[in-house]
């Protein structure tokens, strides 16, 4: 099996940006492409939109009264909760300092 991510490379670790379909400990190759943010955007905008105008896809409307948060405060959250590592890794820490 095969897929395509797009990771963040932080701390000489590269940090995928969305769910992994393997089980932990899995052996993968990788190839690391480097990419501009906007591109991958605009890829993104320009397959969302061949989807919509094939009927296959409804535009996601934001349900009313929700505030709109930028790309970048969604990476400035993503950034502060991303500090302690694993969730699994910090409670193993804080039972070991028990």
């Amino acid at each position: 099996m095969s897929t395509t991510v797009t990771a963040v490379y932080e701390r000489g670790v590269l940090r995928p940006l969305q769910p992994l379909p393997w089980p932990e400990r899995t052996r993968v190759r990788l190839r690391v492409l480097e990419t501009e943010e906007s591109d991958e955007q605009d890829e993104v905008e320009r397959v969302e939109a061949v989807l919509i105008a094939a009927g296959l896809i409804k535009p996601l409307d934001p349900p009313p009264g929700l505030p709109h948060i930028s790309e970048e405060r969604l990476a400035e959250i993503a950034e502060m909760y991303a500090i302690g590592g694993p969730l699994s890794e910090v409670i193993i820490a804080e039972r070991e300092g028990r």
